[in-house]
């Protein structure tokens, strides 16, 4: 089970998400979750649709396709708020985040850490 819980972001407005996996911690403090995780199960093979559980209440609260999440971020825009853009490939998977502290406790297979 994919489950997210909420962690309050600090000096910034807002929440960051923890996201486990069968209890699994596999991303941590992310302002992109859904797709973020999205990045992080197809480096394990995991591919097509999944739910996305709160983690306090259970309930569904999202469906992703794998695929295709893992190919676009969510940028946050001073001017012109939310938009969805598509994923620069790099080994630092926060490159579309505004928050420094994202963090994937899980690296794809094959990708290289920045020095």
């Amino acid at each position: 089970m994919i489950e997210l819980f909420p962690v309050l972001a600090g000096d910034r407005a807002g929440y960051l998400y923890n996201v486990t996996l069968d209890g699994e911690l596999v991303l941590e403090r992310s302002r992109d979750p859904e797709c973020d995780l999205a990045r992080v199960l197809l480096g394990r093979g995991i591919t097509g649709m999944v739910d996305v559980h709160d983690g306090n209440t259970g309930k569904v609260r999202t469906r992703v396709n794998v695929e295709k999440a893992a190919k676009v971020c969510i940028s946050e825009e001073d001017t012109a708020g939310l938009r969805i853009r598509k994923h620069r490939e790099t080994a630092d998977i926060s490159s579309c985040s505004p928050e420094d502290g994202l963090v994937a406790t899980t690296i794809p297979p094959g990708a290289k850490k920045a020095a």
